[in-house]
């Protein structure tokens, strides 16, 4: 695991996002995500951050797109050298990774961070085509589960995508 810490700049960014993703989702008619007693609104900006914290770490940049209604945005959050991420962060310290089942994709690796602004703890990862588990959740929701000690160590990724990245630099890549 590896904490990034925010600055207020990224937060307040990440508040900004946050809400206009929000708004520009119920524009759009796309139901709020319940998750949590959290109102969708907070999520969507604890998350938006969360997105924020991940790029930080592997120094890319992060999806600032507000989708406007009738438009959707890719499945996934941010590129590491061609491999999509979708960025999982939840406010429980003992969460694990949880993806909806219109949300999985084959070859889109789901990177679990918990948290909430400054600070989040990213914890690890999986491809899609890896989760292999659905469970029923107390308020009759089925999602796609894997307990993060199943998940790939996230400093396993970033080495990978540091590797490639001097690779490329030097014409290896």
């Amino acid at each position: 695991m590896l904490n990034v810490t925010l600055t207020e700049s990224e937060v307040q960014q990440g508040v900004a996002l946050g809400l206009g993703r929000h708004e520009g989702a119920r524009k759009g008619n796309r139901p709020e995500m319940l998750v949590s007693d959290m109102p969708a609104i907070d999520n969507d900006i604890i998350s938006m951050c969360a997105e924020i914290a991940v790029a930080k770490l592997f120094g890319v940049p992060y999806d600032d797109r507000i989708a406007l209604p009738g438009e959707s945005l890719p499945p996934q959050d941010l590129t590491l050298s061609g491999l999509g991420v979708d960025v999982k962060n939840t406010t429980n310290m003992q969460g694990n990774l949880i993806v909806a089942p219109w949300k999985k994709h084959d070859d889109i690796a789901y990177l679990l961070t918990r948290g909430e602004p400054p600070t989040y703890e990213v914890v690890g990862y999986m491809l899609g085509r890896n989760i292999l588990t659905k469970r029923t959740f107390p308020s009759g929701s089925i999602s796609w589960f894997v307990p993060a000690n199943e998940l790939t160590p996230v400093e396993q990724l970033l080495r990978r995508y540091k590797s490639l990245m001097r690779n490329k630099a030097n014409g290896r890549g």
